[in-house]
């Protein structure tokens, strides 16, 4: 159920060791917690979503603050997949910028 679910997109509240985990987890990078939080640091948006005290999804938005942005690190948690907390997720984020064209990336085979 969604309402179980918060979203966040205060950085300083995310354990980054725990998103490379989330990260690996679903088969999509092996980065370390170091680089994860620069990259989202460096990023015009970053939105989470929390079960409880847990963080279970994450995207970032890199932008020219303009006419476009461009979406990365979107990944779920596998155990809260299929919930949902995607589109929650992707509906935080569009929600912040207000841009033309957004455009998602994804790795080959996802």
């Amino acid at each position: 159920m969604q309402s179980e679910y918060r979203l966040n997109d205060e950085l300083s509240t995310i354990d980054w060791w725990t998103l490379g985990d989330i990260m690996a987890a679903a088969n999509l990078f092996d980065r370390k917690a170091f680089d994860i939080a620069r990259a989202f640091h460096g990023s015009y948006a970053s939105v989470f979503v929390h079960k409880g005290d847990e963080l279970v999804v994450t995207a970032r938005a890199t932008s020219d603050g303009v006419y476009y942005a461009t979406v990365f690190d979107a990944v779920v948690a596998t155990e809260h997949q299929g919930c949902g907390v995607g589109r929650m997720l992707m509906e935080g984020l569009l929600a912040k910028p207000p841009f033309e064209r957004v455009f998602l990336t994804s790795g080959f085979g996802k």
